[in-house]
């Protein structure tokens, strides 16, 4: 609870402003982690679908296509 505490005490001293506390989830450790493990996630899966489509369709080149 130390985060939503710390994200409180900045949002106080703004006034209790909406904004404060969106900046204050958004920038916090733990929503950032949270959205590199999702991108993290979507890469590995975007890289495995190519690796079974260059299976299934070995002549199809795939230089043509930006590797992620």
């Amino acid at each position: 609870m130390p985060t939503v505490h710390a994200i409180d005490r900045e949002a106080a001293r703004n006034d209790n402003r909406f904004s404060s506390f969106i900046l204050g989830i958004v920038n916090s450790t733990q929503f950032q982690m949270r959205r590199a493990q999702a991108a993290a996630a979507q890469a590995t899966e975007t890289r495995e679908h190519l690796l079974l489509f260059s299976w299934f369709c070995p002549g199809h080149a795939f230089r043509s296509h930006p590797v992620i």
